[in-house]
């Protein structure tokens, strides 16, 4: 087994100059021994240096707080960016003081860089033909070398260098035309101007460009749920369930046959004239009305089809038209632009660049989801991007997800008719193609889920003449006169399998929107929403898949292609249920939540229902890691998740491939890991092996170090339970997604609302009864309120509704499982409530017995209520005024406070 990592004893330790001040960091380009030598060659280094400040690596004796962060850089030494476990990018300034408190009681030793520390090592080492790649009709090109011998590159910069420094430096060593866009500067240069931009220590990173589009090549919708979701009518041609009406997905493909009848000028093109098969393909299988299957196609030759056979998973959604080619920075800038449109959601069947490597591209794309990247002075909203896995020429093996993003959702080819991961043993090689396997370099569970993608017949485009490559056996479409379009084809891949899951991401924006009332363009649910709605309902995949259909061994490699109970390397988390991920949403089983501080904790009251097992997924966008280092640990802030269930039992999440120990090598127990401790990593599958039954094992619970995705499964029990969730090591702060945990609903029945108004009779006139009989819809459909993201949202119906809100259910709603816990000494309670303009409403608080404890009308500026020291059974009660808005939400902030 090999151990990852920076390795860094647990634990608060004393700084001093022995053997504990040294550790391993693990690069790109080599590995680090941080030692009291390398903090005098650093200084040395600093001494000797011409600018401000050096720029090079810091290891602290633990993580610091904010304040302790501002104390180090009083004191000449500012923390940039984290590489794990105590080590960080630093800037440190030629007013160093290094008697400073600060530096004194946290730093153990700082270490200078070299020009192949700043660059991608193969870049580095010019081993240039990795970078070479086939495109959709067969050429061979250098995505990174153009024709003059020059370099297609993105710069990284520190981001504590100044943008004119940024200028000259460029300038300086002959970068031409660069883009200054975003973080990562896209940029040409020649060979000697890449080494010099390498010596500029004000340089964090130089990686490869953007790669190519490279394509990653009516079964699927029965089988993942689709037709249930979407019951579709074929006598009118439309969906009575959900079709994705009202939502834009963006296609980043290579050209769609815009005049395919399957379209209905529901395609928004943005500057791409070409048109190919693979886009044609993945668009249909997202958003294909299937009007063209029983009907000819433009050769007059019949489709074959029933009506509205080849229809996709979102048949009502709206496609905005996208291309991949040019560098990192075009590429952001047409997310940018598709989100501008009114984009909801992105497919991605193409490459990212270098197979196996956590590149600049994959950074640039965790930063872009996260929300992390400007074009321009505008931020890029944070959307979801949905990936195929690839697939690999080497049949089922491990390590073979060509892209290493932590927040998008990469899908996995199913073979659902041999119900196994694609593996077409018929191919020779070298066109022997299988779904790729995971797990990531630095171990993460990938691909997230798997879908249908195997055989998958969708709307097809034929320029009759060229031929465009098939990754199935087939046929080609023949040969006519001019372009053969209006007709459907099917193909092989994760390329196909990818939109499929996109589709349902559409699906589940249509119920998403309708459910929560909100437009997706101004309140649209977080990326880690929607890919943890995705991995919470996918349903688990088990079997050993290392024979054929004709149970003759895979050879491919020897290596053992099995899926477990949980997750696993082979299928994720399961195949993607649209029935299931659409109900989440319908039931409101969705929290959010935002931490700010190691050890920080959020916590959250449910009643789970009954007869299932109780299973709650934790997902969040994780800031991107610095691209220098080598296979270790990408996640920047780590979150734990917890279930307590009615008797106190803790539950787990489940840990795939990994575990955690002491300095010694023993295993930790969950409970033994201290957030704020930095505990060693040891991977139990790594690529170097050995990969066999021994190491390729089930997951168990536990805590996990790894993934920006947590998912605990527990047996029932009956009660209410918590879910917790701990920021174990945080470098900024992050918000969060809890799928699986109801927002708390209070939906009052009529006998409720009886004793309420006979014990407090002002609340109710006119009496219940009289509402009853004059307004018989709000007997039969009582008020109901929310608690979202910290706030109530509600809306009334008529003058005569009332929301009346248990403080129990509201204290717990907003963090506190022991609702509004009594405090020690006899201060009061304060709810900060509003504002809510341009709504209006009244809100009181009333004790059980019907006295009023206070009461304000809330509109747009926030009102401060109080109520007893010890809240009791006390209520608060909503009702419309004179200026409330009656069929409209209304979202009313709330917090409170003593």
């Amino acid at each position: 087994m090999k151990r990852f990592v920076v390795i860094v004893a647990m634990g608060v330790m004393a700084a001093s100059a022995n053997a504990q001040d040294a550790t391993t960091v693990r690069l790109q380009s080599r590995e680090i021994i941080l030692s009291p030598a390398t903090t005098r060659a650093f200084l040395a280094e600093l001494r000797d240096s011409a600018g401000p400040a050096l720029h090079g690596l810091a290891y602290l004796i633990r993580l610091p707080t904010n304040a302790e962060r501002r104390a180090l850089a009083r004191s000449g030494l500012m923390l940039l960016e984290s590489l794990g476990r105590g080590v960080f990018y630093a800037s440190v300034s030629r007013s160093y003081d290094s008697s400073a408190a600060a530096v004194r009681s946290l730093l153990r030793t700082l270490a200078p860089l070299t020009p192949a520390d700043r660059v991608a090592p193969n870049l580095w080492q010019r081993r240039y033909d990795v970078y070479r790649a086939s495109t959709a009709g067969g050429d061979t090109i250098n995505y990174v070398v153009n024709a003059d011998s020059t370099l297609r590159v993105t710069v990284r910069f520190h981001r504590d260098v100044p943008v004119a420094a940024v200028a000259e430096l460029l300038r300086r060593h002959g970068a031409a035309a660069p883009i200054m866009t975003g973080p990562a500067l896209s940029a040409v240069v020649s060979r000697s101007g890449l080494e010099g931009l390498a010596g500029a220590e004000q340089v964090s990173w130089i990686d490869a460009d953007l790669a190519p589009l490279l394509p990653d090549n009516d079964v699927s919708r029965q089988a993942i749920g689709v037709e249930q979701v979407q019951q579709f009518s074929v006598a009118t041609g439309h969906a009575l369930g959900l079709s994705g009406v009202g939502v834009r997905v963006g296609v980043f493909d290579t050209g769609i046959d815009e005049a395919h009848v399957d379209f209905q000028g529901r395609i928004i093109p943005q500057a791409i004239s070409q048109v190919s098969l693979h886009g044609t393909l993945v668009a249909g299988i997202i958003a294909a009305s299937g009007f063209a299957s029983d009907k000819p196609d433009s050769w007059g030759q019949s489709n074959g089809g029933t009506p509205y056979q080849w229809r996709g998973m979102a048949p009502g959604a709206e496609l905005i038209e996208q291309s991949t080619g040019g560098t990192v920075s075009e590429f952001v800038n047409r997310l940018y632009a598709y989100i501008s449109s009114g984009g909801d959601v992105s497919n991605h069947s193409h490459s990212l660049g270098e197979d196996g490597y956590y590149g600049d591209m994959s950074r640039s794309m965790d930063e872009v989801i996260r929300g992390d990247w400007t074009v321009g002075s505008s931020p890029v909203p944070p959307r979801l991007q949905v990936y195929s896995a690839g697939n690999r020429d080497y049949g089922l093996r491990y390590f073979k997800v060509n892209k290493e993003v932590k927040n998008a959702l990469l899908v996995g080819n199913w073979d659902v008719s041999r119900n196994r991961p694609f593996a077409d043993r018929d191919l020779e090689p070298p066109k022997i193609h299988a779904t790729a396997l995971g797990p990531t370099q630095d171990g993460r569970i990938k691909p997230d889920v798997v879908a249908p993608g195997s055989s998958v017949r969708s709307t097809a485009y034929w320029n009759g003449a060229t031929p465009e490559g098939f990754v199935c056996p087939q046929s080609t479409p023949g040969t006519g006169a001019g372009p053969r379009r209006d007709f459907y084809a099917a193909d092989c891949g994760t390329s196909l399998a990818a939109p499929v899951v996109t589709g349902v991401v559409a699906l589940v924006l249509q119920q998403y929107q309708e459910t929560y009332v909100v437009d997706l363009d101004d309140d649209p649910p977080l990326p880690s929403t929607l890919r943890g709605i995705v991995i919470h309902t996918a349903k688990d995949l088990q079997g050993d898949w290392s024979t054929d259909v004709n149970g003759q061994p895979l050879t491919f490699g020897g290596q053992p292609a099995k899926g477990f109970a949980g997750p696993d390397f082979a299928t994720g988390f399961g195949i993607v249920d649209a029935v299931a991920a659409v109900n989440v949403v319908r039931e409101r089983r969705l929290r959010h939540g935002a931490l700010a501080n190691t050890c920080e904790v959020r916590s959250y009251a449910f009643t789970p229902p009954g007869g299932v097992p109780v299973k709650v997924t934790l997902a969040w966008d994780d800031p991107a890691p610095p691209g220098s280092t080598g296979d270790v640990a990408r996640l920047v802030n780590d979150l734990d998740l917890v279930l307590i269930d009615p008797d106190g039992a803790r539950h787990y999440p489940w840990v795939l491939g990994h575990t955690v120990t002491n300095p010694d090598g023993n295993p930790l127990a969950p409970e033994a890991q201290v957030c704020g401790t930095d505990p060693t990593v040891t991977r139990t599958l790594t690529e170097s092996g050995p990969i066999d039954n021994t190491t390729v094992v089930a997951a168990v619970p536990g805590r996990d170090r790894l993934n920006n995705v947590e998912q605990v499964v527990a047996p029932y029990v009956p009660g209410v339970w918590r879910a917790e969730v701990t920021a174990f090591r945080l470098e900024q702060s992050q918000v969060f997604s809890l799928i699986g945990v109801p927002l708390l609903i209070y939906l009052p029945k009529p006998e409720a609302m009886r004793t309420l108004c006979q014990r407090i009779p002002r609340l109710c006139r006119p009496l219940f009864e009289q509402i009853c009989a004059r307004i018989p819809e709000i007997c039969a459909r009582p008020p109901l309120w929310e608690l979202r993201d910290d706030a109530l949202r509600l809306m009334f119906r008529a003058e005569q509704d009332r929301m009346i809100v248990p403080f129990g259910d509201l204290c717990a709603g907003l963090g506190d499982a022991a609702g509004c816990r009594p405090p020690s000494d006899s201060l009061p309670w304060h709810l900060r409530l509003g504002p809510t303009y341009p709504a209006s409403l009244s809100v009181e608080i009333f004790t059980s017995s019907g006295r009023r404890l206070d009461g304000a009308i809330i509109g747009s500026r926030a009102q401060v209520l109080r109520w007893p020291a010890v809240p009791g059974d006390s209520y608060l009660v909503l009702r419309p005024t004179a200026g409330t808005q009656l069929h409209t939400p209304i979202t009313l902030p709330i917090m409170i406070g003593r």
